[in-house]
């Protein structure tokens, strides 16, 4: 919906890639061997995302995918 796309425009790029690759199945761990930071960064990311999304899990953030 055009509401997801005004909610994503105001993530920042990495919080795109976390969210893209956690929609994608990804772990929190084998994202953050990808991009080469701590897990924790992973998580804050992810958190920071789904607050700025209005969502709270991963079934959320794929339902905003789809």
């Amino acid at each position: 919906s055009s509401d997801l796309g005004v909610r994503a425009a105001s993530l920042s790029g990495r919080e795109r890639q976390i969210c893209a690759r956690i929609a994608g199945g990804h772990t929190t761990s084998s994202i953050a061997a990808e991009l080469g930071i701590a897990s924790s960064t992973v998580m804050t990311l992810r958190k920071r995302a789904y607050a700025k999304l209005g969502i709270h899990d991963r079934l959320d953030l794929c339902h905003l995918a789809a």
